[in-house]
This record gives C-alpha cells, structure tokens and sequence, in this order.
C-alpha cells in the first residue's frame, strides 16, 4: 500500500523546469514566428502530456477532469503535476461507486510498478475518509466494494459538453472577435511538418513546427518524447489542444519567468449588499497604487455606462457575482470589468452567444467555449489571477503593464484594459 501511495506521489507528469526547457528553446528556435504560434507549440505539447496520462478515463469526462487537475495544481500555484494530482483530482471530480473504483484500479496499475488489488484501495478509500459506506447497500452487496445509491450518479458527462465540442457544431461557431488573435472556425491540417491553419475567410496560415528538433534540445524524459511525437503525429490532438493555449498563463501565475500567452483574465464589482469575507488583502504589497484595491463603487452609474454597452453584466447574477469576486480578493472592480470589455467586449446582449459567454466574460481557461461553469467561478478564478500577480508587483511599475507582462503575450493587452478602465472611472464619478 505505502510503495503505491509513494509511487504516485513520487511520479512527476510535468514540472516548471520541463515547461521553461520548452519555452526558452521554442522561443529561441523559432525566434522569428509571432506569439500565436508559440505560445501554440508549448501548450499542445502540455496538454498533450496531461492528456496521455488520463486517456483511460471515460472519453466524456476527460475534459472536465482535465481543467480539475490545472485547478489543483498550477494555479495553486503547485511547480508540477503528479501522478497523484490525477488521482486526487479524478476524486475530486467524480462521486465514487462501483464502476468508478474499477476505472481508477485499471488507471492506478496501468501507471504504476506496484500493482494493487482492488481490496487495497477500497481499503485505503475507506481508511482515509474518501469513500463513505452507502445507506441502502444491497445484502448481498460484498462489504468492501460498495455502491451508491442509484440518484448520485456521477455527471461524466455535463450538459454543456457537447456544446464545447467545436467539431460537432460548426453551425454554431461564435462569432470571430476582432481584438483577438486566435483564428475562429479553422480546419487544421499536417503535412510533412507544415501546419496549416485554414480560417473560414480565405486567409491562410502556414508554419514549419520541427518537433524532432525540439525534443534533441529538451532535457526531458522518454515520456515527453513519445507524448511530442504523438503530437507531431496528430492533427486530431493540435485541433484538440489549440483551444487551451491561454490556460497556460494561469497555470504559471506564480512560477518564474511563466510562458507567456494571449489570455486576458479577471474582473471584479461590488455590491454593499453583498456580505463576503475578505481574506486577501494586497495591502501587504506597499507598491501598489491605491486604486487597484477594492472599493464601494455607484453601482448606479457603473449600470449606467454598461446599458449603453448593451451589456448582460447589468444582470444577476453577472453583475454581483463579478463584485464579489472583487471584493473577495481586495481588487477594484472596475478592472475586472475592463477586462471583460478587453475579453468581450461587455458580453453585449445582441450576441447569439450572450448568455453562455456571461458565464465566463474573463476567458479563464483560454475561453468561455472551453470553459463554461457559471458567472461566480470564472470571476472568482479572475480575481485570483489578478491578484496574485499584483501581490508581487515592484515599485515603480503600471499595474497594467504589470499583469500584461507576465499574463499575455500579446503586448499591446494592457492599453486596451486601461482605456477601459479610464473610462469606468469617469463613467462612476
């Protein structure tokens, strides 16, 4: 049992030291290409590697399981994954009975040395609190393999997961936003080491992408190297893999010299009836100006300047629930809501896709197509990112310029962000 435990706690998927070896040669090797398109090579190789390791899994609850394991790790600011992150985070996400225990058992001894039974690990469950004895266990139910009970069924598969598969709706494809730089409604093809980027207006793009020698240069082990040519191998996984390239920028938040991409994260609002309990505060960073914290706003006017945007954000639970993000993590939110004009433009109500974007105006997790939860999660992972990097923000720096430097690649982000912010500011006084 001990040699189990330690060897998926001691199993390192992949580490801060493995994502700079890619970032520092990528940008060397390909000095000349733009940010798009490297920030493309260092995230399909990432979550490449993820993905290889929890291909086991049901095929439907990969994705989700996918964002729980970042959530878990990365952007707790943990410097690798393990195999234990798997483990823990597939209990994280799923609620445990019969058939699960069997696909974590299956999933356990596929990526370890020291098998186990599945005696063994619903003895560990039990010992460790992690998997409760069912109310209604049928009698003839042996004791150690219990069921629950037939209504918690575990959701593999969330409703909105067919509506986050592009390839399954290119009808529906959202609408192509002229601030960002990732291609909308392109068909993907490999040959002979040439990307093809096909956009659905006749602009095309190509580029070279050597991964063989990508990999001579990388101090990394055999599995990256069999993860990287699989990669280089399947269009399948870089149509797959291309939708999460600003997730690595939360993911490195906190690590040293993070790769850099084209995410723009967070916002934050007040609501003075809103009663939430403030435990971070960014006065502890004496180099921060004043108005980057929390403060009271007129919601009135802030309603006001938003109406003439057309904005869903004037709603519930948008509008509140970005204010608390806000006030839970000591960032004013007027910059939260200028990231979400930046993002999408206020999420205006004419678009087709108004509601489903409101989820996630931030684009936590590359997009609100990727990432679609609910209005207090993605404020929440927003304001955390934001504050985060303002904590550690030196003297004499704009705090725009600050996040942009470290947070996004594209190094105009920040001027759009503070325009919007001057904006609010003048609209709320």
């Amino acid at each position: 049992m001990s040699n189990f435990l330690e060897e998926l706690k001691n199993t390192k998927i992949i580490s801060k030291d493995d994502i700079e070896n890619m970032k520092k040669y990528i940008n060397i090797k390909y000095k000349d290409e733009d940010s798009r398109r490297k920030a493309y090579m260092v995230s399909s190789t990432i979550h490449s590697i993820v993905e290889n390791k929890i291909i086991s899994f049901p095929k439907s609850i990969q994705k989700d399981l996918k964002n729980t394991i970042f959530k878990n790790t990365f952007l707790k600011n943990k410097d690798s994954i393990y195999l234990w992150d798997i483990f823990y985070s597939y209990m994280d996400y799923i609620n445990l009975k019969k058939e699960n225990i069997e696909i974590l058992l299956n999933w356990i001894n596929a990526n370890i040395k020291n098998k186990i039974d599945k005696e063994h690990l619903i003895n560990y469950l039990y010992t460790n609190n992690l998997l409760n004895e069912p109310e209604n266990e049928p009698e003839n139910e042996p004791e150690n393999e219990p069921e629950n009970e037939p209504e918690n069924e575990p959701e593999n598969e969330p409703e909105n997961e067919p509506e986050n598969e592009p390839e399954n709706e290119p009808e529906n494809e959202p609408e192509t936003n002229n601030n960002s730089i990732y291609p909308k409604n392109t068909n993907i093809e490999l040959n002979n080491n040439v990307i093809t980027i096909k956009e659905s207006t006749p602009k095309i793009i190509t580029y070279k992408y050597n991964l063989k020698s990508i990999l001579k240069k990388f101090n990394i082990n055999s599995l990256y190297e069999n993860i990287l040519l699989k990669l280089y191998n399947n269009s399948i996984a870089f149509a797959l893999v291309i939708l999460f390239i600003s997730m690595i920028s939360i993911y490195l938040l906190n690590i040293n010299n993070p790769v850099k991409t084209n995410s723009k994260n967070i916002i934050v609002y007040e609501n003075k009836n809103l009663k939430t309990k403030r435990n971070n505060l960014l006065s502890t960073n004496n180099n921060l100006p004043k108005y980057v914290r929390y403060k009271t706003l007129n919601n009135k006017k802030l309603k006001n300047y938003l109406y003439k945007k057309n904005s869903l954000l004037t709603e519930e639970p948008y509008f509140s629930s970005i204010i608390a993000a806000a006030e839970e993590f000591d960032i004013n939110p007027l910059i939260l809501f200028a990231i979400t004009g930046q993002e999408q433009g206020f999420v205006p109500k004419s678009n087709k896709f108004a509601k489903k974007m409101a989820n996630n105006p931030f684009n936590v997790f590359h997009s609100w197509e990727e990432y679609n939860s609910d209005i207090k999660d993605s404020s929440r992972i927003a304001a955390r990112t934001v504050f985060n990097l303002l904590k550690t923000m030196p003297k004499e720096q704009d705090p725009f310029k600050w996040i942009n430097n470290t947070y996004a690649e594209d190094i105009n982000w920040h001027k759009g962000v503070k325009s919007l912010y001057n904006d609010l500011e003048k609209a709320v006084k």
